[in-house]
């Protein structure tokens, strides 16, 4: 692994084999930066949130004011504290909650309805076709109008991509896929 990448979270003690295993490299967080500055990203909401290393790319000198993050941790157990306590040392100090649920429940709907609509969504929870389906159905309708929904793995995972194109042709939403480590698909609606 790169010095470089582990100097880009400035402040984190992130072991290197954790950044290598999630395939968090230079590129992965330069394509998540740029894309809250070219998208004026404010609100942010993800599913997978892991150890939180993409919220900090995307909020990393950036006008983030507000992230909702959703973990069933069943990957890694307490990482919504992980995530949360890496957050704040990157120097993120606006509004940030962490969800210790599945992007399945129905209470996350219920939290859902009562937010405003988000700018960006990153999509990194299920990879499984049925459940990448429900979460990219779960998050349409809480995106603002010139949002955009980020699914992570595009390239990495056939069902993921799948499920990803399906979604996107069903609601006539534009994509594009953007060659970062596993492939990074930007779906928008038109117009």
């Amino acid at each position: 692994m790169n010095e470089e990448v582990v100097k880009l979270f400035q402040g984190i003690d992130i072991p290197k084999e954790d950044l290598e295993e999630c395939g968090f490299t230079k590129k992965a967080f330069q394509v998540y930066n740029h894309i809250g500055k070219l998208f004026s990203v404010e609100r942010v909401f993800e599913i997978g949130t892991r150890r939180g290393y993409s919220l900090i790319a995307i909020s990393k000198d950036n006008n983030v004011k507000s992230i909702l993050s959703c973990d069933d941790e069943s990957y890694i157990p307490e990482t919504q504290k992980v995530a949360e306590m890496n957050l704040r040392t990157s120097g993120y100090y606006q509004d940030a909650r962490f969800l210790s649920m599945s992007s399945h429940e129905e209470a996350l709907k219920d939290i859902l309805d009562k937010e405003e609509p988000f700018d960006y969504i990153h999509i990194d929870g299920d990879h499984d076709k049925p459940g990448v389906i429900l979460d990219l159905e779960l998050c349409l309708p809480y995106l603002k109008q010139k949002g955009i929904m980020v699914v992570d793995d595009f390239e990495y995972i056939i069902d993921v991509k799948e499920a990803t194109r399906e979604f996107a042709a069903k609601y006539n939403l534009g994509m594009v896929v953007i060659q970062s480590y596993r492939g990074t698909a930007i779906l928008q609606r038109r117009g």
